[in-house]
């Protein structure tokens, strides 16, 4: 075991399906057992034959009330190489989800300064929703608010997003 004390792993869902993610030392490391199920690759222990030492590590995580478990993390770099190597193109949506939120999701939950914005995803509509929360108020991109505040297709011929643009125009 790399460290003398366990790390708590944050959990996301892509398709159903979990990842626990640990930021150790602002380094970002997946468990392995998560990451190859997201990538349909039934072996492990073979992924992990291919990469260098400074791509993975065995860790105690904590998971609960069991205590901690032993397990194997490979870094952000790895997961990254990993998802080339085996689909490609295929695994374009699982690459931008890392990066675009569990990465920065991870990060900016260690900030540690309430005065910093951090990203939180929030569930609206039976969707996932990017937000910033700071100073205690949930920020949304202007990208997010047409697919946030869209209505339903009703008697209003005015689209909900552009309805609420109108009343912060007139207000």
């Amino acid at each position: 075991m790399d460290d003398a004390f366990s790390h708590s792993p944050h959990f996301f869902l892509f398709h159903r399906r979990p990842l626990r993610v640990v930021l150790i030392d602002d380094q970002v490391w997946l468990v392995l057992r998560d990451f190859t199920r997201l990538l349909g690759y039934p072996h492990p222990e073979r992924l992990l034959d291919r990469l260098e030492p400074d791509q993975v590590r065995n860790l105690s995580l904590h998971l609960g009330p069991d205590g901690p478990v032993e397990g194997w993390l490979i870094s952000e770099s790895a997961a990254y190489g990993a998802l080339v190597q085996y689909g490609g193109s295929k695994h374009q949506a699982l690459r931008r989800w890392l990066a675009v939120l569990v990465v920065p999701t991870v990060r900016s939950r260690q900030a540690g300064s309430a005065d910093m914005p951090r990203a939180v995803q929030m569930q609206w509509q039976r969707q996932t929703v990017q937000a910033l929360d700071w100073q205690g108020q949930l920020w949304l991109s202007l990208a997010e608010l047409p697919r946030v505040l869209a209505v339903q297709p009703g008697p209003s011929s005015v689209p909900g997003w552009r309805r609420w643009a109108r009343r912060l125009l007139e207000g």
